[in-house]
């Protein structure tokens, strides 16, 4: 058992006497608990439709087809042993079954980065503002509490605002993006990176522990932290032509990753014809074997001002990446285990 789990349980008694809070991150340490029937569950979610494909499954082996042959006491008694109870199966059976949980979200997924780009440019909005803002960019009139969950999905808190405000729009960094702006025109061929995070429950930020480690040490310290694996990184760069290059390993990004990363596509860079890359100001990008690599390919390196994340293509071409890989590596990786 995970200690962080073992603590929470011993501080707060019972995962009853959690806080939603709390008992969120007990899920995320490996909390689960046995029903009546004895099988092992999450509080809180539903048993997927997967799951009861792979009972149907098994009750047929055993000679329990029940679709056909109807329930008997038999075929009770069999999906008990699975931890199911015949209501659910039924369910399933007669396709009234549903694994999903809450309200059809009214505004696409792509709309978190909007909400974002949106959030830091206006960053004394309120509610109100935010709502008008939504509604005339999606054509949608949302609640004070909608607003409110986009806005937490999306990463965005009052006091990171102010955080960003008070350094997006110093004299120094508005005098750099000035600059920044007369420099990436001289250039034919630019190229933007970046790296974006995938958990496994969706398309919502992680809390990843180590993420941007320095130095080269990160790789020995990366071992060591054993990232959870419902937690993924794409990295990915991205010109006119499109994204390319695109690549994905569980847990943070640190400054090894990017490293072996642009060594390792350089050459595709150059054969392509870029003659600059943009950086954000992330600390795993502003080390010295990155200028390196590119510079020996005759590459230049550009990092965008402080804050400043729509001046980067790759944040909104990053949300469908990002739904693709969590598609191809958590649904058809893993098998359904019952």
């Amino acid at each position: 058992m995970d200690p962080r789990l073992l603590f929470l349980l011993m501080y707060f008694g019972s995962f009853n006497n959690m806080t939603k809070l709390y008992r969120k991150k007990a899920r995320e340490y490996g909390y689960t608990d046995t029903n009546s029937l004895g099988r092992s569950f999450v509080k809180g979610r539903r048993a997927s439709k997967d799951a009861l494909k792979q009972v149907e499954w098994n009750m047929k082996n055993q000679g329990h087809d029940v679709r056909q042959d109807g329930w008997t006491k038999e075929a009770r008694a069999a999906v008990k042993r699975q931890g199911y109870v015949p209501g659910t199966y039924d369910k399933f059976l007669q396709n009234a079954y549903s694994d999903y949980r809450g309200s059809q979200p009214i505004l696409p997924d792509s709309s978190l980065a909007w909400f974002r780009v949106w959030s830091c440019e206006n960053p004394k909005a309120k509610l109100s503002d935010v709502r008008t803002a939504v509604l005339l960019e999606y054509g949608a009139t949302l609640s004070r509490s909608s607003i409110r969950n986009y806005l937490q999905r999306a990463g965005i808190t009052r006091q990171r605002l102010r955080r960003i405000a008070a350094q997006r729009f110093t004299p120094e960094n508005l005098q750099y993006a000035q600059g920044f702006q007369q420099r990436i025109r001289k250039y034919a061929h630019p190229c933007w990176f970046d790296e974006s995070g995938i958990s496994q429950s969706g398309m919502q930020g992680r809390d990843n522990v180590g993420l941007g480690i320095r130095g080269a040490g990160g790789a020995y310290i990366r071992e060591a932290l054993q990232y959870p694996p419902d937690n993924l990184s794409v990295l990915g760069l991205i010109d006119k032509q499109g994204m390319f290059c695109v690549e994905s390993h569980v847990g943070g990004t640190d400054t090894v990753r990017v490293d072996e990363y642009i060594q390792r596509h350089v050459r595709t860079l150059h054969l392509r014809g870029v003659d600059v890359v943009v950086l954000d100001n992330c600390p795993s990008h502003r080390i010295a074997s990155i200028a390196f690599w590119l510079q020996m390919a005759g590459i230049a390196v550009e990092f965008l001002p402080r804050y400043w994340p729509q001046w980067n293509p790759i944040e909104v071409s990053s949300v469908s990446v990002r739904l693709f890989v969590w598609v191809a590596h958590f649904v058809l990786s893993f098998n359904v285990v019952v």
